[in-house]
Order: C-alpha cells, then sequence, then structure tokens
C-alpha cells in the first residue's frame, strides 16, 4: 500500500453540530496509545476548536462489508463533554476520543473500518530528522 494510502486511512473526517445550527468541520487522526504488552488503544486526535461546545459529533470512516464493497459512514461519537480529553496545556488546541468501541460496534455489524493507527514508533526522532 502507498504511503498516500496509509496516510489517507490514518485521517478522519470530523462534523461537530453546535449551537444555532452550526456545523464545524475538520479532521482528525488516528493514533495507538500503548498501554502494555500488546495492548493498546486507538484514539482519534484533533483540534479542540473543531469539536469544543459541539452537541453531536459525527466522524466519517471507510467500511467494508462481507461482500468486499466499501462506503462511507457516518458513526456517532456523541456530544464533546461526555468523552473527550483534551491537552492538560490549555494553550495546546488538541483534544482526543478513544474510539475503540466505535470500531468494534462496526466490527461486530459485519463492517470492516478501512483504518490505520499511527504508533510512536512511526514518529521519526530528532536524529532522523536531521
Amino acid at each position: 500500500m502507498s504511503i498516500s494510502n496509509q496516510l489517507a486511512e490514518t485521517t478522519i473526517r470530523i462534523e461537530a453540530q453546535l449551537p444555532q445550527n452550526i456545523v464545524s468541520t475538520g479532521s482528525g487522526f488516528l493514533f495507538n496509545i500503548q498501554q502494555s504488552g500488546d495492548i493498546s488503544v486507538p484514539i482519534l486526535i484533533t483540534n479542540r476548536h473543531v469539536v469544543v461546545d459541539s452537541t453531536n459529533i459525527n466522524i466519517i470512516i471507510t467500511v467494508t462489508n462481507n461482500e468486499g464493497t466499501q462506503q462511507n459512514i457516518e458513526v456517532n461519537l456523541g456530544s464533546y463533554q461526555e468523552a473527550w480529553h483534551d491537552h492538560p496545556d490549555r494553550s495546546v488546541d488538541l483534544t482526543a476520543i478513544a474510539i475503540a468501541p466505535f470500531l468494534n460496534n462496526l466490527v461486530q455489524s459485519s463492517l470492516r473500518p478501512r483504518v490505520k493507527c499511527l504508533g510512536f514508533s512511526e514518529i521519526p526522532t530528532q536524529e532522523a530528522l536531521g
């Protein structure tokens, strides 16, 4: 798979419903947080300003069904206040949500999410960056 296809599978479109019927759109990326051993938690990271104060957040994910057909579907993540975790430094415009439960629901519905989570091994070191 090409690097551009891999990057496309790590990027997620976000649509956040704000008060007064305003829709905020943005993107986020998927990342695996290593818990211990083989256990990791997939999270979606985005800019806080995209989702803050939202009453409803949907993400668009490409899935493949049992027949091999691909389609884009909306997955509802609820509201910002329900499960998002902001960066501890409020001057950093980042927030994250664990998305394993949402991905597991898709798999239980016989849909395979076409997503790839980045991990720490994909982040270059200072030495590699030169």
